[in-house]
Formats: structure tokens, C-alpha cells, sequence
């Protein structure tokens, strides 16, 4: 769906509402790796069902079917080549490029929440504050596994740029950091932050500084390496379901959109109109 930036614009705040706004609620939001002019943002009316995987190619707008899998696919994320697809409780490799598209499927000891690529490794959170971390050359066994610094469940994560590293969010309001190298010097460097009032929905990392979005309608920008909250931006009209960096860091796509925060499931409250973006630009 295309971004159509709308009149309203002060400074380096840009409002951006969606030429085809979804019927649900915005999932996320994802800068291209190469242009920083161009984004995707998916909503949970898109999401497919059927248990089978698509390949889009988008200058083309060719779709190529990759297979069919035994149960509802969560999320997908690609790293060097490879797709990583994250089911309930199993994590499937696949491979585009190749005439069988799976490459290999393995069964995890607990409920898949995020994973996050970084180079060739990959870091997969779990319910009961588990973590794994996986060497994608050697996919066979996790090299880590790792139990969350955080005292309650694990909502977001994203790897550092650097590749060292993490951060990730909970849904008390707190980030914290971990470091892929376990030795002790090294591990004892982690962190955690209070930056929201309520469930932090997203993170996003670029350079040495991270954005997280909370449902309580905030964004925090701060700095892993001072260890501190740069700012945080007035609130905004609505939770924050996502954030993303632009690939230069020039651009923070902000998004307002409902999230299971703000009740008991029922949507109502929240219409189609509320569902917008904000590019911050720096």
C-alpha cells in the first residue's frame, strides 16, 4: 500500500495516510534495504490463512508459490538468501533460489513470538522469556539458548546493526540488550531501560541508536552504548503498532494503529481513519 503524504506537515514531522487503507489492523511497517524513499506496510487483513507461502517480486509483480506448510505461518524473515519461517511451535529455512524450496524445519520448546536476522546469525524469542540463537549455515541445532534478562514476556526484538548484539522490549515497558559473545566480560555489559508506560509493540535499530514504539502512544529514541534514552516524542493519537529506520537513518516511519493493548480484543473503538503513519525525518 502507497504512502500519499498529506498536506499536513509541520518541520520534520511528515503525516502520511494510506492511499488504500486496510480494513484491519497495520502489522508493520519496513523500509526497503537500498532506497530510503521507499516502504511496505502490511496489515492483518493480508495475512494469508491457507498455510502456503508466496514469493512477490516487486518490480515485476510476479508471484512464484513456494510451498504449502502444515500449519498458519506468523512471520517470515529473510537473511542471506534464505527465508526463515516462524510457525506456533517450529522454525522452517527455505530457500527461493533452490528447486525444493525447504531446506530444513525444526520443532522449538516453546511458542515462537519474533525472530530477528543479523548477518548469518539468528535470534528467535519465545514464550517463557526463552530465547534461541541459531548459526543459519549451521541451522541444525541453536549455538545459544538463552533465558530473557526482563522479568516478563518478551514483545519485540531487533538486532543490532553492528551484529553484536540485541534489544528487545516487554510488555511492562522495559528494553534490554544482550550480546551474541557469552563470555563473561562481555555479558555482564547488558542493560535494561524503563522507556514506556505500557507494552513496548516494536523495535527498531540502526547505527548505534534504537526506536521503540509503545501502546502507550510514545516512541523512545536512545542509545545502547551510553546506555540512555535520547528522547521520547509527545504522544501521539493512537498506540504505536510499529517502527522502522530507513536504510541511510534518515527517516523514522512511525505507526498509529490499533493493538490488543487497548481492551479486551474488541476493536471498535479504533476506525480505519485511525490507521496513519508519521515519517520523522532528521
Amino acid at each position: 500500500m502507497a504512502g500519499i503524504i498529506d498536506a499536513m506537515k509541520c518541520a520534520k514531522l511528515y503525516r502520511i495516510d494510506l492511499s488504500s487503507p486496510p480494513f484491519d489492523s497495520i502489522s508493520g511497517v519496513h523500509f526497503f534495504p537500498t532506497n530510503p524513499d521507499h516502504f511496505l506496510v502490511s496489515a492483518w487483513d493480508t495475512i494469508r490463512l491457507d498455510n502456503g507461502i508466496q514469493e512477490l517480486d516487486l518490480p515485476t509483480v510476479k508471484v512464484t508459490y513456494l510451498g504449502q506448510h502444515g500449519n498458519v505461518v506468523t512471520v517470515v524473515n529473510y537473511a542471506r538468501g534464505r527465508s526463515a519461517l516462524l510457525f506456533d511451535l517450529s522454525l522452517e529455512i527455505l530457500d527461493p533460489c533452490s528447486s525444493s524450496a525447504n531446506v530444513s524445519t525444526h520443532v522449538l520448546p516453546e511458542r515462537v513470538y519474533h525472530p530477528d536476522p543479523a548477518s548469518n546469525t539468528l535470534v528467535v524469542s519465545m514464550s517463557s522469556r526463552l530465547f534461541r540463537i541459531y548459526d543459519i549455515r549451521r541451522i541444525s541445532e541453536p549455538s545459544q539458548t538463552r533465558e530473557s534478562s526482563l522479568k516478563f514476556m518478551i514483545r519485540s526484538l531487533a538486532c543490532m546493526s553492528n551484529r553484536k548484539g540485541y534489544a528487545i522490549g516487554s510488555v511492562e515497558g522495559r528494553t534490554g540488550e544482550g550480546y551474541f559473545d557469552p563470555s563473561p566480560e562481555v555479558w555482564d555489559q547488558k542493560y535494561a531501560l524503563k522507556c514506556h508506560r505500557q507494552t513496548i509493540e516494536d523495535i527498531d535499530h540502526i547505527h548505534n541508536t534504537f526506536a521503540s514504539a509503545g501502546s502507550d502512544e510514545t516512541v523512545s529514541i536512545w542509545d545502547h552504548k551510553l546506555k540512555m534514552r535520547l528522547r521520547q516524542y509527545p504522544k501521539y493519537s493512537g498506540p504505536i503498532a510499529s517502527v522502522a529506520f530507513s536504510c541511510d537513518g534518515s527517516r523514522l516511519a512511525v505507526v498509529v494503529s490499533y493493538t490488543l493493548d487497548e481492551d479486551d480484543g474488541e476493536e471498535a473503538s479504533i476506525t480505519v481513519e485511525a490507521y496513519y503513519m508519521f515519517i520523522v525525518r532528521w
